[in-house]
Protein backbone atom coordinates (compact mmCIF):
# COMPACT_ATOMS: atom_id res chain seq x y z
CA UNK A 1 0.00 0.00 0.00
CA UNK A 2 1.27 3.31 -1.02
CA UNK A 3 1.05 6.50 0.97
CA UNK A 4 -1.57 8.18 -0.76
CA UNK A 5 -3.78 4.89 -0.51
CA UNK A 6 -2.61 4.56 3.76
CA UNK A 7 -3.96 8.56 3.49
CA UNK A 8 -7.41 7.91 1.88
CA UNK A 9 -7.86 4.63 3.98
CA UNK A 10 -7.30 7.15 7.20
CA UNK A 11 -10.08 9.29 5.49
CA UNK A 12 -11.89 6.34 5.31
CA UNK A 13 -11.85 5.71 9.30
CA UNK A 14 -12.20 9.37 10.17
CA UNK A 15 -15.04 9.69 8.16
CA UNK A 16 -16.54 6.24 9.92
CA UNK A 17 -16.81 4.89 6.08
CA UNK A 18 -17.96 0.93 5.82
CA UNK A 19 -14.96 -0.10 2.57
CA UNK A 20 -12.84 -3.19 2.14
CA UNK A 21 -9.02 -2.99 0.94
CA UNK A 22 -8.24 -4.84 -1.84
CA UNK A 23 -4.96 -6.53 -2.00
CA UNK A 24 -3.37 -5.59 -5.19
CA UNK A 25 -1.37 -9.11 -5.20
CA UNK A 26 -4.45 -10.87 -6.12
CA UNK A 27 -4.43 -9.50 -9.86
CA UNK A 28 -6.96 -11.07 -12.22
CA UNK A 29 -5.41 -13.96 -14.75
CA UNK A 30 -6.21 -13.00 -17.83
CA UNK A 31 -5.05 -15.03 -20.84
CA UNK A 32 -1.91 -15.47 -22.09
CA UNK A 33 0.10 -14.79 -19.44
CA UNK A 34 -1.60 -11.05 -19.15
CA UNK A 35 -3.35 -9.71 -15.70
CA UNK A 36 -5.73 -6.95 -15.01
CA UNK A 37 -5.30 -4.25 -12.22
CA UNK A 38 -7.49 -4.48 -9.62
CA UNK A 39 -9.46 -1.65 -7.54
CA UNK A 40 -8.01 -0.44 -4.48
CA UNK A 41 -10.99 0.07 -2.11
CA UNK A 42 -15.03 -0.73 -2.49
CA UNK A 43 -16.41 2.24 -0.71
CA UNK A 44 -19.90 1.92 0.45
CA UNK A 45 -21.96 5.64 1.25
CA UNK A 46 -24.82 6.39 3.34
CA UNK A 47 -27.22 6.16 0.46
CA UNK A 48 -26.18 2.46 0.23
CA UNK A 49 -24.49 2.93 -3.17
CA UNK A 50 -21.04 1.01 -3.66
CA UNK A 51 -18.22 2.81 -5.44
CA UNK A 52 -14.96 0.78 -6.60
CA UNK A 53 -12.36 3.31 -6.14
CA UNK A 54 -8.63 3.24 -7.43
CA UNK A 55 -6.14 5.86 -5.26
CA UNK A 56 -3.56 7.20 -8.23
CA UNK A 57 0.01 8.83 -6.75
CA UNK A 58 1.53 11.17 -8.23
CA UNK A 59 4.92 11.58 -9.09
CA UNK A 60 7.24 14.68 -9.70
CA UNK A 61 9.72 15.24 -12.49
CA UNK A 62 13.15 14.26 -11.24
CA UNK A 63 12.20 13.28 -7.17
CA UNK A 64 10.48 10.02 -5.79
CA UNK A 65 7.07 9.94 -4.21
Amino acid sequence: MNQYELAFERFLRSARAPYLANRQERRFQLGGGKTLKNFDFVVTGMDGASWFVDVKGRRFPGGLA
